[in-house]
């Protein structure tokens, strides 16, 4: 998208402009991301404002069109401990708790969706041309049932392509959460796999060029790859001794 050529912003874009704002993000840095002109984003600032809803007092704010759950924060509500047992009591990596985030190709319209399980290190990886929140929400559903199988949680990142996480929570039937901003490390994991999949494919690559079936046979590499903090078994073969069914992957 041109920054001197102006479209109407979609409704999720005003999404990720209303947590960047709540997270205190400048204006030129939400205009970055969303390859934006600035003055765009102060516009629909000042023309509707941060939209907020306060629930109970032991509840943190929502927003008024995204209300995420995010880890690690002060405001950790009773729901959500009942729920999750907290970030910290997943780092026990019981199976099934899931990171994600997607890569970017050398046009940030082209992704490759990832999901790496916390404990084994499981890879799934789909090539969407085009992306759009819809997509992503639809590749996830197909890649979370062929690779994975039932799961406890996903922790993502807060790009825009997650916007639309409640439908996806409600159809996976598990609890979606967001890494604090700038908290890489809360989705450790799924950082250091997407890093092995820029071995393959480094930064300015077109993904244009690839096929999905490029994306599959690299997935299976990595999770074919014996991992020294898995005393040397590989991703497959510790989530298989869990008792899994990997469909998408025999």
């Amino acid at each position: 998208m041109s920054l001197n050529k102006y479209t109407q912003l979609s409704y999720e874009e005003r999404v990720i402009i209303e947590n960047r704002l709540k997270n205190n993000e400048s204006i030129r840095s939400i205009a970055n991301k969303l390859d934006r002109n600035p003055s765009t984003i102060a516009r629909e600032i000042n023309r509707n404002g941060i939209k907020t809803k306060t629930t109970r007092v032991n509840k943190p704010k929502e927003l008024y069109l995204d209300g995420r759950h995010y880890r690690g924060q002060p405001q950790v509500d009773i729901i959500r401990i009942k729920r999750d047992r907290s970030y910290v009591g997943l780092q026990e990596q019981i199976p099934g708790s899931l990171e994600g985030d997607t890569i970017f190709s050398l046009k940030t319209t082209d992704r490759i969706l990832t999901h790496v399980d916390r404990k084994s290190g499981l890879l799934s990886a789909s090539l969407i041309h085009n992306y759009n929140a819809h997509k992503i929400a639809k590749q996830t559903k197909l890649d979370i049932a062929s690779v994975f199988g039932e799961i406890k949680s996903i922790t993502y990142d807060n790009g825009i392509e997650f916007s639309l996480w409640r439908i996806t929570e409600k159809e996976l039937k598990t609890n979606i959460y967001f890494a604090n901003p700038y908290h890489s490390w809360e989705r450790g994991r799924n950082e250091n796999t997407n890093g092995l999949i820029r071995d393959f494919l480094p930064k300015g690559t077109d993904f244009k060029k690839l096929t999905k079936r490029d994306i599959v046979e690299i997935a299976n590499l990595i999770n074919n790859r014996p991992r020294k903090r898995l005393k040397w078994k590989t991703p497959l073969e510790v989530y298989k001794s869990q008792g899994v069914a990997l469909e998408g992957l025999e």
